[in-house]
């Protein structure tokens, strides 16, 4: 089954709240209780969030024949619902059982999740909150009630704020057959993973509904959701773009036969023109494959949880050694590092890369190392959600701002030469690997040359 989300109807709680506290211990978005709707364990802070949330037991259920009639255009096709769940954020309380709460979905009375109980802290000081959980349920033509629950924690009643957020139902779609696959390019380089150029002739054509980006290396083709379209590439054909809505982004799927799950090395490479703003909560997924712990990213982000802090920041997040951290790059303009205004002007190639022989985990731009800082330990990745280009995930809500082309995943770190040849070939005006005859020396020559260069190769200490 495929399903897509246009038409897609978004369920908002906010009209049902007419008080600005905790409107009865149930409230939608700014409002709920305690007068927010945030989650500690994703990452958020506490401030108003869009989504509803409880304290103690609250069934909310619908009508799906009126939700077909009304937001739907009638239709009777089977129906997706999709969205997470979580507790309210920073009770600050290390007993483990505490802030435990129970999310559920019912279809007809008969319970159709498995979501996990939510535990807020970890029983040690000033522990961990946990993050939400993710829910991507079938609900048939024939359903009738869809019943949204959130249930009392079984031992501590006090800290059970359940919240809702994304939750969204979408029409299910046949699935598409794919538009011709171009085929593989050859000759490309061994450790490889996936390569999109975006070059291939744009969908959707008659008896499609998505229009594809084949991998030109491997089977993980993607397909462009949300709103995300095409443009002309910053090299070749084609390229993505992304406007900064929610949804938006190129699902390039989990993975065949698990190809994203890697041991010694990692590389993620792309070609960007990006227009992002750098404000504090706004998140700009480069790539990004969401499992939990083991995810990939590469991503603009400023939030609290940086190092330093609250500032503009291009991260490369990776599970190392057992321990998940990202590589937090200022965007100060300091030691060679580019700075906002900078890396939002115009085409820039982003380069991270970590070696498990060599522990040095990296960000590259321009060809030049500009970041870094030395880990421990191999990689640990991949697991079955969609990886994403543009976004964090299907449907998902930091969706980039611009253009991404010529997106690359390799399953080993790329040296400085293979670096600097791919940024010289694009100079050249072509894509990492095949370059026009006699135009690779010249562009690596331009890239040695270019005049009022500010960045400098040097590592700096995350």
């Amino acid at each position: 089954m495929a399903y897509t989300q246009n038409p897609a109807d978004t369920i908002d709680f906010s009209p049902w709240v007419t008080s600005g506290a905790t409107g009865g211990n149930f409230g939608s978005d700014a409002h709920g209780r305690l007068g927010n709707l945030w989650i500690k364990g994703d990452g958020e802070t506490d401030s108003p969030h869009v989504g509803f949330g409880a304290h103690g037991n609250w069934f909310v259920t619908f009508d799906l024949d009126d939700i077909r009639t009304a937001h739907l255009s009638g239709t009777a096709s089977d129906l997706q619902l999709t969205g997470r769940f979580g507790t309210h954020g920073g009770i600050e309380s290390t007993v483990a059982t505490d802030g435990v709460v129970q999310g559920a979905v019912f279809l007809d009375g008969v319970r159709i999740d498995t979501m996990p109980e939510v535990a807020h802290n970890v029983p040690t000081p000033g522990g961990a909150d946990t993050p939400s959980v993710p829910f991507d349920l079938s609900v048939p033509s024939g359903g009738r009630f869809l019943t949204l629950a959130i249930l009392n924690g079984a031992v501590n009643s006090v800290w059970d704020d359940g919240v809702f957020r994304d939750v969204e139902l979408s029409v299910v779609v046949a699935p598409p057959q794919p538009l011709p696959d171009p085929g593989q390019l050859p000759g490309l380089p061994a450790g490889l993973i996936s390569y999109w150029d975006f070059d291939e002739a744009a969908g959707p054509v008659e008896g499609h509904t998505l229009d594809f980006a084949y991998d030109r290396q491997d089977g993980n083709d993607g397909s462009f959701q949300g709103g995300a379209t095409r443009t002309a590439g910053l090299v070749g054909l084609g390229a993505a773009q992304f406007g900064n809505a929610g949804g938006m982004g190129v699902n390039v799927g989990p993975g065949t036969a698990g190809n994203f799950s890697v041991t010694d090395g990692i590389t993620v490479e792309a070609l960007i023109d990006s227009d992002w703003d750098g404000a504090a909560g706004n998140y700009d997924e480069i790539f990004r494959k969401e499992d939990g712990n083991p995810r990939i990213l590469l991503a603009f982000q400023n939030d609290p949880h940086s190092t330093p802090p609250n500032i503009p920041v291009l991260g490369f997040g990776l599970m190392v050694g057992g321990v998940y951290s990202e590589l937090d790059m200022p965007l100060d303009g300091l030691d060679g590092r580019p700075t906002l205004a900078e890396i939002t002007t115009g085409m820039h190639h982003v380069v991270a890369t970590y070696d498990s022989v060599s522990g040095e985990k990296a960000i590259w731009i321009d060809g030049q190392k500009v970041f870094s800082t030395v880990l421990s330990g191999p990689i640990t990745s991949g697991g079955p959600t969609s990886a994403m280009i543009g976004n964090s995930a299907p449907g998902g809500p930091e969706p980039f701002t611009g253009v991404i082309d010529e997106v690359a995943v390799w399953s080993r770190a790329l040296d400085a030469a293979e670096i600097g040849a791919h940024y010289g070939n694009v100079l050249a005006g072509n894509n990492y690997f095949v370059p026009e005859p006699a135009t690779w020396l010249l562009a690596l020559i331009a890239l040695t040359c270019l005049p009022g260069r500010r960045w400098r190769r040097r590592a700096a200490a995350a």
